[in-house]
């Protein structure tokens, strides 16, 4: 009988801990933000992990560029952004989930379409 009540203050406390680091791993997501800037800083971008930008900043310099010039400035930063976004989100989270979070990443790249081949 007390073998069966340590084991569930065991389980009880398991789930406890499992509860707030999942806690955790949901507001770290909620509130990282990578940042990415083009060579020179005329253009900075804000991501969240996920990709979405949440700001653009740019300079005077910035608008004085051919417009492919600034889209490509732009491109380059949204995507160093995302990159220190979920380097950021895998710094935050790699201790709470262990090798979990590697297998997640591996199963949202297998079904993300923009990895995959186009169809011409």
């Amino acid at each position: 009988m007390r073998d069966r009540q340590q084991r569930l203050e065991h389980m009880k406390r398991t789930f406890e801990e499992q509860s707030a680091k999942a806690g955790d791993v949901q507001r770290a997501m909620r509130e990282l933000r990578g940042q990415g800037r083009s060579p020179d800083g005329a253009v900075t971008v804000t991501a969240a992990p996920s990709g979405a930008v949440v700001d653009l900043q740019l300079t005077e310099e910035a608008l004085r560029r051919t417009p492919s010039a600034l889209r490509a400035d732009i491109l380059s930063a949204i995507q160093m952004a995302t990159q220190n976004a979920t380097q950021l989100l895998d710094d935050a989270v790699g201790p709470i989930t262990g090798n979990r979070l590697e297998r997640i990443k591996q199963g949202l790249r297998h079904r993300d379409p923009a990895q995959e081949p186009g169809d011409g």
